[in-house]
């Protein structure tokens, strides 16, 4: 908590460091467990002052929860809170996902495009509550739109980063490069 409240503090000494940068884009990784940053009202502020209107939530979908039904549905759930939380434009992404084996990554990218897929999933399990449970949220999520594709994401094989620099590219700047060639 400290951590989240020390950034919100010293936000405006921050943004003077990165206004040096000449850069499009920076990607900031926030303090501790998601709770820690999205469930603080310093958090907020830090948004506000790095302009809000220039920003993007990227969710993490853990590769080994999101690779059950019922796991990817909580993580749905998790995503929804940060997005209603913040309110901006906002991508989901299944990180480390060179952990997984390519029919299980699959699966996951399958379920996330695809409600039924997931749906069918969870009906596929042992009917207990937790998959009751799971299988109204997903109702809930599909209807709200906030179900949405994952990209897979590797920092190790460097996989998806061309996709989540086009999201946000399409995002912010109407799918226009800003790159040079």
């Amino acid at each position: 908590m400290v951590c989240a409240d020390l950034l919100a503090f010293n936000v405006g000494e921050i943004k003077e460091v990165l206004d040096e940068f000449e850069t499009d884009y920076f990607l900031m990784d926030t303090a501790g467990q998601m709770e820690l940053f999205t469930m603080r009202e310093a958090s907020r502020a830090v948004i506000d002052v790095l302009g809000a209107n220039n920003s993007m939530l990227t969710f993490l979908f853990d590769p080994v929860i999101s690779s059950r039904p019922g796991g990817l549905v909580s993580l749905l759930l998790l995503f929804a809170s940060a997005w209603f939380r913040f309110y901006v434009p906002s991508v989901s992404v299944l990180s480390k996902a060179d952990l997984l084996e390519l029919e299980d990554r699959n699966r996951v990218v399958e379920w996330s495009t695809d409600a039924n897929a997931l749906f069918d999933a969870l009906t596929a399990e042992k009917a207990t509550l937790d998959n009751q449970m799971g299988l109204e949220l997903l109702k809930t999520l599909e209807s709200m739109d906030i179900y949405r594709p994952l990209i897979p994401i590797s920092a190790e094989t460097f996989e998806g980063m061309d996709d989540l620099y086009n999201l946000v590219q399409q995002s912010f700047f109407a799918g226009e490069d800003l790159a040079p060639d």
